[in-house]
């Protein structure tokens, strides 16, 4: 059969709906009213508006109040013209009573008085129930009663207090509850956080959990819309609805139901859940101490929900609701505690390229693939295994393994879903760089900062690889990283005591120019006399973002010597200056280069300023703006390594480029050395064609310095002429060189 009114739940949301829509009291109060001369009133505490008188039996007492609709408390039920001095509108809270004994002159009786406030159609009012105790057995009856009542009250506090959760205390509760009324089950059905089901057996004392089926929030919402202000839904007697609700008749008696009571749990005007006793035996008057005890669940729930908001916040990440740092340390921490004997590995990955994704498609499916990311690294994981987000693009795991071997098959089946986000995204090829920390021996098993450290340190050893790469850590890495922190600390001294020394590399001209060329190189002649190479200190300046005072440091001294070149009228000289990727997108690049040039007086045209082809191809709407403001005040623009990345003619198209600079690997010789030839000579002719000189890096025998010139390269650099040489030393080299190359042409 299925209920008028309620078409879109299913059967049991919808009978259980139809249940609390019928049978709800606004106050359960009035089963305590028990004689003819019982009765409950509702009224303003401040205005003192009489608003209902409820009775449980008209009688005598209504024929002295009259019509009541308007009037005043004091006026009606104390025949007076002013509030009662003894009024306790003062004392009165919500969920507690204030019981006291009263003799109303008025009616000639003696009553106890239970007030407290309740909220009544929408707003707060005074409620008193007002109990006949002229007999004085009924005055203890009653005493007894709440006394017994405030009791259980009390013990249902302990456990609330001592157990972590309201779940984890609901076995007491329940336990008590059935007992101090009677019942013969108890059930508390819990929708917030995790949410259970729990019911006791007070017969059988049995305890148990049960599975709790999913309630849309919509029909919660229309369950405590119904249970407004606290009702409560009592069917005191089954029996009473045959003949007129044979339906919910028969459900209950199948269910072995005789009597019933549901408290609803609010917090505000929000359901949080039920309280439902079975069978109630006794203190039917009394009932209205579930809702108190509601409230007080209500207030620990609430706790519990903020609680765990605070945990989510403080432990898990706000994209891919997985644990954070903060998180993954702590749950970490309890694995390694719980499985001492297992061994364990700490990877700390980055997402290489990931930034593509998040400048082309934006941050929101960047965070999308960060979510995928971190539900893959999920789905992969055992119980005694956990991960977290550190920050950006970068994760830490904590795997169990069994051997090396394992652990290598691990990383490569989990990269191998790296590129399984779908849709267009694919095109960017995004690669994972991971370093790994083996706990394999219980020494192994430091403070999980120095193993992070650890793993950190074998990243960073592979994170400039093309590809995916995992590098496990060895002394032999932290021992480097020593080296190059206090390669570090020492540069800003170096750069002051000018220990960085500008060598030149001559690029020598295969065709007639009137203008000397040569490379500006770095050396860093530390405090020993030992001479460092830049291979072991740009990579590291690069990724600690100081290059940029390496590099105005070289370009300063380029300024320098063309100085006093010019000043002893040597042939014109252009020095080429590397630029960093860092250095070039400062916002006061350009102005910085400029100062500099016209600080030591250069002419145009006897600087150049070289820059990879990886910068460009990375920032080449800013680049192509940078270019064209560095030309207009006299300098040279050079592409540099020029073949080393995926080039991209666009860039010859779209920036006016002056030079460009072949990389090596271009002329390398392999099994499609003809191929190689015809596109190096292609791409020569190409730059002819756009004006552009060319320089051939890396050469080092004549055969291939005489193939480039006779496919019409401009200039060679290379050990074939010259190795990088001490500034100093570059006038002096030039002067035999050029002799030579003079005597060989009149020797011919």
């Amino acid at each position: 059969m299925r209920l008028a009114g309620f078409e879109e739940l299913s059967g049991e949301e919808a009978f259980f709906t139809y249940m609390l829509e019928k049978y709800a009291l606004a106050f359960s109060e009035a089963l305590t009213l028990e004689t003819t001369e019982d009765f409950i009133y509702l009224s303003d505490p401040k205005t003192y508006e009489l608003y209902l008188i409820s009775l449980a039996d008209p009688g005598r007492i209504k024929e002295n109040w009259g019509d009541y609709e308007g009037k005043k408390c004091y006026e009606v039920l104390q025949n007076r013209k002013e509030p009662c001095p003894f009024c306790t509108n003062s004392k009165l809270r919500k969920n507690q009573y204030y019981i006291w004994k009263h003799h109303n002159d008025v009616i000639d009786g003696d009553y106890i008085l239970k007030d407290k406030l309740v909220e009544w159609e929408n707003r707060l009012v005074r409620m008193e129930v007002v109990m006949d105790v002229s007999r004085p057995e009924r005055t203890d009856e009653v005493i007894q009663r709440s006394l017994y009542g405030q009791n259980m009250l009390s013990s249902c506090m302990r456990p609330l207090i001592e157990a972590e959760s309201v779940a984890d205390a609901s076995r007491e509760l329940l336990a008590e509850i059935c007992r101090f009324y009677g019942a013969q089950e108890g059930v508390m059905l819990l929708f917030s956080g995790e949410g259970k089901v729990a019911s006791w057996n007070q017969q059988r004392e049995k305890y148990q959990i049960l599975e709790k089926k999913s309630v849309s929030e919509r029909t919660i919402a229309r369950w405590g819309k119904i249970l407004s202000n606290e009702k409560q839904v009592v069917i005191k007697n089954v029996e009473q609805l045959a003949g007129e609700d044979d339906e919910l008749y028969l459900r209950l008696k199948r269910d072995k139901t005789e009597a019933f009571c549901l408290t609803p749990i609010f917090a505000g005007s929000r359901l949080l859940g039920f309280i439902a006793l079975k069978n109630i035996t006794k203190y039917w008057s009394e009932l209205a101490i579930l809702g108190m005890l509601a409230s007080y669940i209500s207030t620990f729930l609430i706790k519990e929900e903020l609680q765990f908001e605070n945990r989510r916040i403080l432990y898990f990440d706000q994209i891919t609701q997985f644990l954070n740092f903060e998180g993954f340390r702590t749950h970490a921490a309890k694995l390694l505690d719980e499985n001492p004997d297992r061994k364990y590995v700490l990877w700390y990955s980055d997402l290489k390229r990931f930034k593509y994704i998040n400048e082309v498609y934006g941050y929101e499916t960047g965070d999308r693939f960060l979510k995928y990311w971190a539900d893959c690294i999920r789905e992969t994981l055992e119980p005694y295994e956990t991960f977290g987000r550190i920050s950006g693009d970068k994760f830490i795991v904590l795997r169990s393994f069994g051997s090396r071997a394992e652990l290598g098959e691990r990383f490569r089946q989990i990269t191998e879903k790296l590129n399984g986000f779908a849709g267009e995204y694919r095109r960017f090829h995004v690669e994972l760089a991971c370093g790994a920390y083996l706990m394999e021996k219980p020494e192994d098993r430091l403070s999980l900062n120095e193993m992070l450290d650890r793993a950190n340190i074998a990243e960073k050893s592979v994170k400039s690889l093309p590809g995916s790469h995992m590098a496990v850590y060895d002394e032999k890495m932290r021992s480097k990283v020593v080296q190059e922190l206090a390669m570090e600390a020492a540069m800003t001294d170096a750069l002051r005591k000018e220990e960085f020394e500008m060598f030149l590399q001559p690029q020598i001209s295969l065709k007639k120019s009137g203008m000397l060329r040569a490379e500006a190189l770095v050396r860093w002649r530390g405090a020993d006399g030992r001479l460092i190479f830049p291979a072991d200190f740009i990579g590291l300046f690069e990724r600690e973002g100081i290059i940029y005072h390496l590099d105005y440091y070289m370009l300063e001294h380029a300024c320098r010597f063309l100085e006093k070149w010019i000043g002893r009228k040597e042939r014109p000289l252009c020095i080429s200056v590397n630029v960093s990727r860092t250095t070039m997108l400062q916002p006061d690049f350009t102005e910085n280069c400029c100062r500099l040039k016209r600080q030591y007086g250069i002419p145009d045209g006897y600087l150049e300023l070289e820059f990879t082809e990886g910068v460009i191809v990375e920032n080449h709407d800013i680049f192509r703006e940078i270019v064209k403001g560095l030309q207009e005040h006299g300098f040279s623009c050079a592409m540099d390594d020029f073949g080393a990345e995926q080039s991209s003619l666009n860039i010859l198209k779209d920036i006016p480029m002056d030079v460009l600079k072949f990389d090596r690997r271009f002329f390398e010789r392999g099994e499609y050395e003809e191929r190689g030839r015809a596109v190096v000579a292609c791409m020569l002719n190409l730059a002819d064609t756009l004006d552009m000189e060319t320089v051939a890096e890396g050469v080092e025998d004549m055969e291939l310095v005489e193939m480039l010139r006779e496919m019409g390269c401009d200039f060679i650099q290379g050990y074939v002429y010259a190795r990088p040489m001490p500034a100093g030393d570059y006038s002096e080299f030039m002067e035999r060189f050029l002799a030579g190359q003079e005597g060989e042409r009149q020797g011919s």
